[in-house]
């Protein structure tokens, strides 16, 4: 793991930075000035140091030339990060102060992430995990490693018994699953994204209802709610009452997947949210968001839910959990990506 200092007086800018370059398990340091900086590098000797070049007091430039005329300073690798000079005026600035990589707003994260791996490239190839765009692994039970290690157990079980019936079952279910994910992989529009997953996580598990819910990032409010009914009807402007919060606060505080029957919540949910004998509910979760709930009404054969049907529902979720990840990633990147090149063309047309 490398320390990296984030220099930049922009609070934006250091934030998509760090956003970026946390996926690189790196420790994260921040300072919004030159000074601050030069204390922060004096203490924790940072293995890399990102710099904005036009900054109030000490510039990025000065303050690389202060770094390298002071002996007890870390000799450490340098980038600059701006859209505040041209390319020809940045790139002399690098040169005449020793420092061998520079970036420019906006620049998207995988030339970020590449270059970082670069400017570390002399940090023992042990010590220094790969940076990829991935989120780190949990070992929380949803999540896709230990759910594929149960799918895989499940079906070597089923082909142990002959059971052929069952396994035939199981893996059409497991093909349409992937089918649904290079379905709505490359769908940019988030309700969009929910609709189709909706309605198509139903018809796989083969149920009277399908609901999910996206909270807001403080998990205090709903920001995205779908409902996928049998009869084809799909619900995306729905009114959440407080007994419907209770329902998914029940939901996302359970250690894992619930099967309970609605007489069990001693609730009463308006329309359009379905009424029950059985569900099966799971949060959306990844090892540092809470994103949501996804929740499955009655299967449409009248039959209970079974141990089956738990392990798709875990599959479903977790699927779900990592897509809405990576498109809320997305997201966020192409605002980053927004706010500065409208910072860059500012400084051009100024």
């Amino acid at each position: 793991m490398a320390t990296i200092l984030i220099v930049d007086n922009r609070a934006m800018c250091r934030e998509f930075l760090s956003m970026v370059l946390g996926y690189g398990h790196h420790r994260l340091l921040e300072a919004s000035n030159g000074e601050e900086a030069l204390a922060i590098i004096y203490k924790e000797k940072p293995d890399l140091m990102i710099t904005d070049l036009l900054m109030p007091t000490i510039n990025g430039y000065e303050l690389v030339k202060k770094i390298k005329s002071n002996p007890e300073m870390p000799n450490m690798e340098i980038i600059f990060y701006t859209a505040s000079y041209l390319l020809t005026e940045a790139k002399m600035l690098a040169q005449t102060c020793g420092v061998k990589y520079v970036l420019y707003m906006p620049s998207s994260p995988r030339v970020i992430l590449d270059t970082i791996k670069k400017a570390l490239a002399h940090i023992d190839a042990a010590e220094l995990p790969d940076i990829n765009m991935k989120a780190h692994e949990s070992n929380h039970t949803f999540l896709t490693k230990n759910i594929f290690f149960e799918l895989k157990l499940q079906l070597s079980t089923l082909i142990a018994n002959n059971d052929t019936s069952c396994l035939s079952a199981f893996s059409h279910c497991l093909l349409n699953i992937l089918k649904l994910c290079f379905h709505v992989m490359q769908e940019r529009d988030s309700k969009k994204l929910l609709k189709k997953y909706c309605e198509e996580a139903r018809t796989i598990l083969g149920t009277n209802h399908c609901v999910i819910g996206i909270f807001h990032n403080d998990s205090s409010k709903i920001k995205h709610m779908v409902v996928s009914s049998d009869h084809d009807l799909m619900h995306t402007e729905i009114n959440v009452d407080e007994n419907a919060y209770k329902f998914f606060k029940f939901i996302i505080d359970a250690d894992q997947t619930i099967q309970l029957n609605f007489d069990k919540i001693n609730l009463t949910l308006s329309n359009p949210l379905p009424t029950f004998h059985s569900t099966l509910a799971c949060k959306l979760i990844m090892p540092t968001h809470l994103y949501g709930f996804i929740y499955f009404t009655d299967k449409s054969s009248k039959v209970e839910f079974n141990d089956n049907d738990l392990k798709i529902v875990n599959l479903l979720a977790a699927t779900l959990s990592q897509l809405y990840a990576v498109h809320d990633m997305y997201d966020t990147i192409q605002r980053h990506a927004a706010s500065l090149q409208v910072t860059v063309d500012e400084y051009v047309n100024h």
